[in-house]
Formats: C-alpha cells, structure tokens, sequence
C-alpha cells in the first residue's frame, strides 16, 4: 500500500507550505498560484502539472485531470515506440518516463486508481522502460561514459526498479532494472570532472544535469540513509554539491547563463538553485532563485515540463537574512574564471575549458576567450551559428559525413575552432584546433578574487603546432 508520494518526506507539511505561501503572497506563493490556475484551466495544455497540483489539493477534478494526463501518456506508446526519436535518442525519452512513472506513483498514494487500472499502467509503465531504456543504458560503456545521456539512462533505470521493485507486489524486472541502474549513480557524480562542470556546454549542464541531480541524490540516500550530497567520489573526485555550485555559477547577472561552448545563451532553470538552497541554505542560492530567475514561463529540463514543480518542492520556507551577492567572482582551475564588479553591474569571464581533438563540436576551441556583460546586457556572443551564416566555415574545416540514407553530407565544423572565438590567432589560422587528446591544453596560474585578476596558460594548445612558442 503506497501512503507517502516518493520524493516528499510528507505530503501535509509541502500542502502547509504552499497554502502559506499563498496567503503571504510572496514568491513562492505567486508561482504556486500561477501554476495551479493554469493546471485547473486547462489541464490539457499544462499535463505535466496535474498530478502534482491533483497531490497538493486532493480535489476530485484535480484528480480526475492528473488520471487523464498519465493516461494520455501511456496511450502514446504505440505510436512513439518505432520512431527515430525513441530508438535513435533514447535518453531524451528516458528521463521523462522516469518521472510520469513517478507521477502515476503520486496518484497512487492518494488513491486516485482503480485496482484494474492501477495494474494495467503500472504492467505498461515497466514494458515501456525495459523494452526501451534498459538496454539502451547497458550501450552506454562502463565506467567510463559520465554525460547527461548515461545519466539519464540510468537514473530512469534506479527510480522505476524502485517504485515497482520494491513496492508490495514486485516485478522481478524491474528489481533488476534498479540493481544495474542505482550502482552506476555515483560514478554519474564522481566521474564529474572536479570542478562539477560536465564539459557539455551550459544547456545540457543546465537543463539535463542539474535538474537529475537532486533525483540522484535524494534516491541514493533513500536507499542506504547516508550522505550522497556532499561526500566526493572517485574516480574525479566530484560531488554532487560541485555541479549544484557549478549550475550556480553558470547564472550571469544580465539572466542568462553563460554561453559556454556549442550551445549559447539560455534562460537559467530553477529546481537546481531551489535543491541548493535546501540542502545548503547558503543564501546564494535563495538570492538567485528570489531575485533574478525569470518566472515569465516554463523551461525545459531534462525533455520535460515540471521545472516549477520541482522548484516549489525542494524551496525552503525559511530565508537567511544576508547582505551576501548573489554573482561573486570565482575560479575553477579546469574551467575558467568569472569576475564580477561589487554591484554586479560589470561582468568577464575567461574561458579555458578542454576542447575536443580533431573535431570540435560541443567543446569549442576557445582558449582565454572572454564573455563579456555590462549593465545587464551581453556584448559578446558565442554558440551555434544561424543556419545561413558561412563566415565561420573555413577551407580547411569540412567534413564528409554519410548519414543514415547512405548519402555523403559535407559539414562544417568551423564554428567551434579557434577563429570563431575572440582568441589570439597565429599566422591567421582560423580552422585552429587540437590534433589530439592530451593533459592539460590549460592550466589556471593564479586568481586574486579582491583584485579582480585571473591568469591562465593555454601554451600547449599552441605548442601543439608552433613548437617554438614560450607562453600563451
């Protein structure tokens, strides 16, 4: 007998939250507002609100919407099963069914199913996942593959071996499913490079592992009631609570985060800086979350649409009083460093993270680049190129590619080498870029927080093709 929602410690203290929050109308109080009038309006438009505002309210036509939304989901296997996108892209779908999986257990705790159909969607829930995501995880080479795909993967694999492995009346799948997917979460935090930056680019750290990492954390202790948050873990010696800093840090003043390397600029999500908040209650994260996220809509995180919710489960009730900046300066030596002006008015990053050899795609070849923000507003650019834009697409950057259809495609990988970025150039090479993989292209010398200063020396990524060159 399911009595408690999975994630939530309990159900009336998070009904007590809200309903206070709303009643002080305050932050948390307006999005909560925001999202259950939108939910109860048109649940069909807003599916993946209804099962948690059905938990909070308990009310029948709330309930009866959340029904209709995991329904909707379930009946959409047929039709989803053979397209490119599940069998080619598995771990975009992965992370979503993990959580309507979740969302069907929330209904299940306040009793909104009939035995029959209770059986009937749990039995489609664990075929869809085992059929699709349990070997599409075991592709993924271990333990060396730590990105967002994996990640996902395994995470949908732990959380449905869970939920109907360990449950009253449990499938020996997913039993298995859980065994082979929670015993690789902690390499997906460990195998972080130290610095907690994945090497993705902003979106996927932002939208894909930041958002899994407080369902890692928190089902990991879940299960053996230790520490999953801050303790580092090999090979890297990452934690968790490094890539919740390094998410943090990713929040520029102007509202975006950086444009760091294939993807761009993007608006920042929520639910991770809310998880920072609740289990630091460093007031960083309260500033961020409070006064400079944008609630104007939804954002994506991992293919799905239940930020908020996320964001209103794991945000504290209580506020340190501080007088703390939400956008300090800092550096991580595998990175790169920010500096940032008293009033957070003037903005630099410097940018020397690990670029791919041969052919760079999400990792740019961008060695001491700089970002550039002033009075709100970016002055410089970086990221994917409009389609129709050839200036960066140099002689000496095209690759033939054959595709599915057994068709040869020319590409251009130029947008990622060296002279599409503000770096010196020699002998005016703007197809820049390393040859091979080697330890390290970068290394930070020194960072002088109060004096707003940062070195680095990016020399080998030079040294690679000008041997005589001393420093860069």
């Amino acid at each position: 007998m399911v009595t408690q929602p999975f994630y939530i410690n309990d159900i009336d203290i998070l009904r007590k939250k809200l309903a206070k929050a709303e009643k002080d109308n305050n932050r948390m109080g307006q999005v909560w507002t925001v999202l259950r009038r939108r939910a109860q309006a048109a649940p069909d438009k807003f599916p993946w609100f209804t099962p948690f505002v059905a938990m909070v309210t308990n009310d029948q036509v709330d309930i009866e919407a959340a029904r209709q939304a995991v329904r909707t989901y379930v009946s959409s296997f047929n039709s989803i099963s053979f397209s490119m996108g599940v069998q080619f892209h598995f771990w975009c779908f992965a992370f979503p069914h993990a959580r309507w999986s979740l969302y069907f257990q929330w209904l299940q705790s306040i009793g909104a199913w009939e035995p029959e159909e209770e059986a009937y969607l749990r039995e489609e829930l664990l075929r869809f996942q085992f059929t699709n995501f349990f070997y599409g995880m075991r592709t993924k080479p271990e333990p060396m593959c730590v990105d967002n795909q994996t990640m996902s993967l395994c995470f949908s694999n732990a959380l449905l071996g869970h939920l109907f492995g360990d449950c009253d009346n449990p499938s020996a799948i997913a039993q298995r499913m859980k065994v082979d997917g929670i015993r690789r979460l902690p390499s997906m935090l460990g195998g972080m490079p130290s610095s907690g930056y994945s090497g993705e680019g902003s979106t996927y750290m932002d939208y894909v592992v930041g958002p899994c990492i407080p369902f890692l954390v928190e089902l990991l202790e879940r299960t053996d009631g230790t520490d999953w948050y801050s303790r580092q873990l090999p090979p890297h010696g990452s934690s968790a609570e490094a890539i919740v800093r390094m998410i943090s840090r990713e929040w520029m003043p102007n509202g975006l985060t950086l444009p760091w390397d294939h993807y761009g600029y993007s608006l920042p999500t929520r639910s991770c800086i809310a998880y920072g908040a609740h289990r630091t209650g460093d007031p960083l994260f309260f500033e961020l979350l409070e006064k400079h996220a944008s609630w104007s809509h939804d954002i994506s995180i991992g293919w799905g649409y239940d930020d908020l919710i996320w964001t209103l489960i794991w945000w504290p009730e209580e506020k340190p009083v501080t007088e703390k900046s939400a956008f300090p300066s800092w550096a991580a030596p595998e990175v790169g460093s920010a500096l940032v002006s008293d009033n957070s008015d003037l903005y630099l990053m410097q940018m020397w993270d690990e670029t791919n050899p041969g052919y760079p795609t999400r990792a740019h070849v961008n060695p001491n680049a700089l970002v550039l923000s002033a009075f709100g507003s970016p002055l410089t650019t970086d990221g994917v190129i409009d389609k129709n834009c050839t200036a960066f697409n140099y002689d000496d950057t095209v690759r033939e590619l054959t595709n599915m259809t057994f068709t040869t495609v020319k590409t251009n990988f130029g947008q990622g080498c060296a002279g599409s970025h503000g770096v010196l150039l020699i002998d005016n090479w703007e197809g820049m870029r390393a040859e091979k993989k080697y330890d390290p292209q970068a290394t930070m010398v020194s960072f002088d927080e109060n004096a707003k200063t940062v070195t680095a020396d990016v020399t080998p990524l030079y040294k690679e093709h000008w041997q005589d060159a001393q420093m860069i």
